[in-house]
């Protein structure tokens, strides 16, 4: 068991996983709603920003470089700059 997450880990699987996670719960989340593609739209950054530092995770778990930490790392907060510029300039909840 613990050398199977040993190589989880250290191959970079649980970053896939994580990702897929990601992507399906917010596949379902927009599938159940009235409005799918408002809703997915609305969560696209949000998902984006995640997915950023989870490839950011994965490259540092697997030693591919700092400069790739860096560069995911810089998309992450470019896309949680969006959802936030989104949320509270563009679609004002009040």
């Amino acid at each position: 068991m613990i050398q199977a997450v040993d190589y989880l880990f250290h191959s970079g699987w649980v970053t896939a996983l994580a990702l897929a996670v990601l992507w399906l719960g917010t596949t379902a989340i927009c599938a159940a709603s009235s409005k799918p593609w408002t809703l997915f739209r609305s969560l696209l950054a949000n998902a984006l920003s995640g997915s950023f530092l989870l490839l950011a995770v994965g490259v540092a778990l697997t030693d591919m470089g700092v400069i790739w930490v860096a560069i995911l790392m810089a998309g992450s907060l470019v896309a949680h700059g969006t959802d936030l510029w989104l949320r509270l300039v563009v679609r004002p909840q009040d």
